[in-house]
């Protein structure tokens, strides 16, 4: 595009200037034929007032009309290559052409050509330097002919001047010898005169002659300096831009090949990962049957009497069902996220009654590992209307994991609540006091089946699923989640959401508070 434009550009320069290269020559070749004309209407002046006496000019014998011709062809006859004196009264002029020096003769002009430069000059008052000019076609010549009256010195009265004086009629044939002087001093070239009708060329390379049905038009070439700059720029660039035009054709076909290529291998992995998607499916609901019923089996075992080392096999056997039926939970929730068919239950519930249910189930485990479980929270929680089940889920997770990675300490639980009209923001904290995150792991917390070494031996635990369900479920409540760490310190765990509040259900937590 930018090779386009420019080319675009250098065209339109090249034209302007062309222009006005073509206009300026234009107006120099008229200023070559006023100064041509100039010279010529200064000779034909400078001879024009005779000495003879008035008498010897009203022509009333041919004898008289020679010897006055005569005298003006040895003196003007070097400039003009055609002179005719013409009476004014109608009578035959009389002429010499070029190559008849001295032999006069007759109506070597038209008569309609003498008499329309002779109407010229006579409706001029001013008789000493009023020179008319018009250009004819005499046998296929260009001819430039001036008229003016042959006054003699010592004067003439009024009534002579329009009954008794000639005009004297001078020309000059626009031969190549004269177009080539007329083309040097305009600084143009091959200048040749066209009969007829206006030549196919452009305006501002032809000067109009003869205004009629049989005009004459003086026409000239050029060098243009917006061809010379076309030729010398823009040809290159618009080859240039010819290649790159096939280039880009070139690239574009194999993009589209690519693109091509690219789009069945998408839709071949989409199609993988439906397979995959629907296998999982498949095998997590056929492995939760056979995993309840042992589970099933261990708890009714746990009732029965067994010896100490059969007890403790018999935990181990259910810990490590329970640990792969979350396993199979966490893959459904994963899958149900990403294909989504997971929908949020939205409903009335209360974020304390939430946090009690936690509390319940989590303090043994945390008591167990000789950790404290401590939960805070504001004054007062209002009820709110959102997906409590998911909520329930991402905070077990969370604690969950801030209990099994701590091990002295405490894991504390804080909640904030604040209404912004009909909509309640909350804030929860989760902290433990473990061995936190090294910062090179942060940013990979989040990720499906990443697992972060938790004790010095580098060991992990978990399915590495917890955390990404939990992303995922903040996410679609509209919410997030974030981290911070300091290793050996511990980490805190934030989760920020907007719920729509339940008006006139404002919860006063003081009673609970000491649960809480």
């Amino acid at each position: 595009m930018l090779i386009a434009g420019l080319v675009a550009t250098e065209f339109w320069v090249s034209h302007l200037h062309n222009n006005y290269e073509a206009a300026e020559k234009a107006r120099q070749v008229s200023i070559a034929l006023e100064s041509l004309d100039e010279l010529q209407r200064e000779n034909l002046l400078d001879y024009a007032a005779w000495d003879n006496e008035n008498r010897a000019i009203q022509f009333r014998s041919t004898e008289q009309q020679t010897d006055a011709l005569n005298e003006v062809v040895s003196e003007v006859g070097a400039s003009a290559e055609l002179l005719v004196l013409a009476p004014s009264d109608g009578g035959p002029n009389y002429g010499w052409a070029s190559g008849s020096a001295h032999t006069p003769h007759t109506d070597l002009l038209p008569e309609r050509v003498v008499a329309a430069l002779l109407d010229a000059i006579n409706k001029e008052p001013s008789l000493q330097h009023f020179v008319a000019t018009k250009y004819i076609v005499i046998k296929g010549e260009v001819w430039r002919l001036m008229a003016t009256r042959a006054i003699p010195s010592d004067g003439a009265s009024q009534s002579q001047i329009e009954s008794m004086l000639p005009g004297l009629i001078s020309g000059v044939r626009l031969t190549d010898r004269y177009l080539e002087k007329l083309a040097f001093r305009a600084n143009v070239h091959d200048m040749r005169p066209y009969l007829g009708s206006r030549p196919n060329l452009p305006a501002n390379r032809c000067h109009s002659l003869i205004d009629d049905e049989n005009g004459a038009w003086l026409c000239w070439q050029t060098n243009l300096p917006g061809d010379v700059m076309l030729h010398s720029s823009a040809l290159p660039l618009l080859t240039l831009a010819v290649i790159m035009v096939l280039a880009m054709g070139i690239c574009f076909r194999q993009m589209l090949r690519a693109a091509q290529s690219l789009e069945s291998a998408m839709l071949r992995a989409v199609r993988a990962d439906d397979a995959k998607t629907e296998f999982l499916a498949t095998v997590t609901h056929e492995l939760r049957t056979p995993l309840n019923g042992v589970l099933g089996i261990g708890e009714i075992l746990r009732n029965t009497a067994l010896s100490s080392r059969q007890r403790n096999m018999l935990e181990v056997m259910i810990r490590s069902g329970h640990t792969l039926l979350d396993l199979v939970n966490d893959l459904l929730d994963i899958e149900k996220i990403e294909a989504g068919q997971r929908e949020l239950e939205i409903a009335p519930f209360d974020i304390v009654q939430t946090l009690q249910s936690i509390d319940e189930l989590l303090r043994p485990i945390a008591a167990k590992r000789g950790l404290a479980l401590d939960f805070q929270s504001d004054s007062y929680i209002p009820l709110v209307i959102g997906d409590n089940r998911a909520l329930h889920q991402v905070l077990v997770n969370l604690i969950g994991n801030a209990i099994k990675f701590t091990y002295k300490g405490r894991v504390s639980v804080g909640v904030k609540a604040s209404s912004h009209g009909d909509q309640v923001r909350l804030e929860f904290r989760i902290t433990d006091t473990g061995q936190g995150i090294a910062p090179e792991n942060i940013g990979r917390i989040f990720d499906r089946f990443f697992q972060v070494p938790h004790n010095k031996l580098g060991e992990s635990s978990g399915t590495g699923l917890g955390l990404a369900v939990s992303s995922a479920l903040v996410k679609m409540m509209g919410g997030s989640i974030t981290v911070d760490s300091t290793p050996n310190i511990g980490s805190t765990f934030r989760i920020e959401l907007w719920l729509l509040g339940v008006e006139d259900s404002m919860v006063i937590a003081d009673a609970r508070h000491n649960i809480l």
